[in-house]
């Protein structure tokens, strides 16, 4: 009964979806206005179900008329599979069969599931709001004391809570708090309340981010211009399929990434200046915003309690310094989201296979090692792979899923498996980074500055 069962996948049905296209033709299909995917070897039209996708239209627009049997069955529930995919159903792919390496790793899909690894773990996210409460009442009550001393230790309070509950609005977001999407929804909105990101803003781009993980011209996470580019394909006036405009790469860009090995870490520092930006934009801008007002209104009482607990410091120069200091303590947090990616390879466009999957996951994606005592530091982060492979898998249990599964699926198909320390990681980076800036300073064939100050609002990310 379970899906994942290869051996019926591509079976063809007597009705009238037995019609059979080759995956050329599914490729004809995709145009947001004409999108065909094919998954299991099954051939579905999902244009009438864009505006409806729970996780964006976007996503569909990037990948169809590809086959997308890998990215569709790690990201959605069993009974999207048995319920919706039916009614959009067209026909079948022709000469479609599962190579060994995606039979193998379906099947530890499978066993996960029939294990119960992917039910939803209540006490465990409890403990952890219950920590997380813990250093809100400590920042708050710090901030309130009357002392300079005393609130820039409530910052540093405040840039933990704030680090610790980005990792449960990333878990929300994936629907894996309590596996039912509005209850995560809802949670999703209490997070932003005390966290002042938009979930919405995060799950339109996150799940881009997943499929076509380190794009050149689809994945948002690395398209940073004007002030960061990880490869140098980002000097030829990249055109994202994400933001739909070109990133434009001039003078004042290259000035910026020749420098960014030293920027990167102040970039981090402040980045969540630049997030609440893009989530008050995204309400007043994108369509498909669900319940836009409370959306909405959940970001401006974030603003209202936080900048008014600032408010009881003594002085301009002291608030400042606190809202600094606890941004920046925050600010880790996005160096442990890039660092499993900045360093890693890149390519153009989407995979074209669908085991590629697979393999460009492990090819852009690395893990951060780090004793189990430590797994509360990173919040599931340092198991990208694992997280990427599978998304809605809670996080507590990505180290024996890498342990059980991944590592040994791994070394079946000589497939390379980066995992690295901390440190290690971070000199990675830094190195990257310098490498590309090398080039940007080389590079002559450069347009004049457009207007750098609008395109800066724009860097998502």
């Amino acid at each position: 009964s379970v899906h994942f069962r290869l051996s019926t996948m591509h079976s063809r049905s007597k009705d009238k979806k037995n019609t059979v296209y080759s995956l050329e033709e599914v490729g004809k299909h995709h145009k947001p206005d004409d999108m065909w995917l094919a998954i299991m070897g099954k051939v579905y039209d999902v244009t009438k179900w864009g505006k409806s996708h729970p996780g964006g239209d976007t996503i569909l627009h990037i990948m169809a008329g590809q086959d997308v049997t890998d990215p569709f069955l790690v990201s959605h529930p069993l009974e999207v599979v048995e319920h919706k995919l039916p009614a959009f159903q067209i026909g079948v792919l022709e000469g479609w069969e599962a190579s060994e390496l995606q039979r193998d790793f379906f099947n530890i899909k499978t066993q996960l599931q029939n294990d119960g690894y992917f039910q939803p773990t209540p006490m465990y996210y409890i403990g952890k709001l219950l920590v997380q409460t813990a250093l809100l009442v400590i920042a708050v009550y710090l901030h309130l004391q009357g002392s300079l001393w005393a609130a820039l230790l409530g910052s540093v309070a405040m840039g933990c809570f704030w680090h610790q509950m980005s990792f449960l609005g990333h878990d929300a977001g994936h629907n894996s708090l309590t596996g039912i999407r509005n209850i995560d929804y809802w949670l999703s909105i209490l997070v932003t309340v005390f966290y002042g990101v938009s979930g919405q803003w995060w799950k339109r781009s996150h799940n881009v981010h997943h499929v076509v993980t380190n794009s050149v011209d689809c994945d948002p996470d690395i398209q940073h211009l004007p002030f960061i580019a990880v490869t140098k394909d980002f000097f030829n006036n990249v055109y994202s399929k994400y933001h739909n405009r070109v990133f434009e790469f001039d003078r004042f860009a290259r000035a910026m990434v020749s420098i960014q090995h030293f920027m990167y870490y102040p970039l981090m520092a402040v980045a969540r200046f630049n997030l609440y930006l893009q989530s008050f934009i995204l309400c007043f801008k994108a369509d498909q915003v669900r319940r836009r007002s409370i959306e909405f209104m959940s970001l401006v009482v974030y603003q209202m309690w936080y900048w008014y607990l600032v408010s009881h410091v003594e002085g301009f120069v002291p608030k400042l310094l606190c809202a600094l200091i606890s941004h920046a303590v925050c600010g880790v947090i996005h160096v442990q989201i890039t660092l499993s990616h900045f360093a890693m390879e890149t390519y153009r466009d989407v995979p074209t296979e669908s085991e590629n999957f697979l393999k460009a996951q492990l090819a852009t994606t690395m893990n951060v090692s780090c004793p189990k005592w430590l797994d509360w530091f990173h919040g599931g982060l340092q198991f990208q792979v694992e997280h990427h492979l599978f998304p809605r898998l809670p996080r507590k249990h990505y180290r024996y899923c890498m342990e059980k599964y991944i590592l040994p699926l791994c070394a079946k198909h000589n497939l390379e498996y980066l995992s690295v320390p901390f440190i290690r990681g971070n000199m990675m980076v830094y190195t990257a980074l310098k490498n590309t800036a090398e080039l940007a300073r080389k590079h002559k064939r450069v347009p004049p500055d457009t207007n750098f100050i609008k395109r800066a609002m724009m860097a998502q990310g």
